[in-house]
């Protein structure tokens, strides 16, 4: 018995299940926030039934993962804003069926972000084929310039399109 236990302990990991890992989120009362940390990056899961929340993540190590993603289970990405410290980045997308297309980026003053920028969000949406509505999601990499040595909280809010 204890060498199951032990086993399913050390293999919660690999698997990519929700652990005690490198950062934290706050309790939401209208989204559920699940964190999951495998091999290559930390994983946040946001499901926002009523489509609209925020939470904010907070790093536990003295320094972010190597990656952080987002996972956002919404029908549509209206707004998703993120602040780091002074710095804030702002995306809108505009999708239909499994294409995002329309993606638009602003820093916290409105102005537009060029694809070189540091700060640029990779924003994919993803549908799996033969999975009901609420299994797509919009996955976004969070830029490691925007989570700099001296941030310790990234605040995300978001709005879907189809709230």
């Amino acid at each position: 018995m204890n060498i199951l236990v032990f086993s399913l302990l050390l293999l919660l990991p690999v698997l990519g299940f929700a652990h005690d890992g490198p950062v934290s989120a706050s309790k939401l009362r209208q989204a559920n926030v699940e964190l999951c940390e495998t091999k290559t990056a930390v994983y946040v899961n946001i499901r926002s039934p009523h489509g609209i929340g925020s939470t904010v993540l907070s790093r536990k190590d003295c320094r972010w993962p190597r990656e952080l993603r987002l996972r956002l289970y919404l029908k549509g990405l209206e707004s998703l804003k993120l602040t780091a410290g002074k710095q804030e980045v702002r995306a809108e997308v505009s999708s239909h069926g499994e294409k995002a297309d329309n993606i638009l980026l602003e820093d916290g003053t409105g102005k537009p972000l060029s694809r070189t920028s540091p700060f640029w969000l990779e924003i994919e949406r993803t549908v799996p084929a033969h999975s009901p509505e609420e299994a797509s999601y919009f996955e976004v990499l969070i830029p490691a310039s925007l989570l700099q040595h001296d941030v310790d909280e990234l605040e995300v809010r978001w709005i879907d399109f189809y709230r």
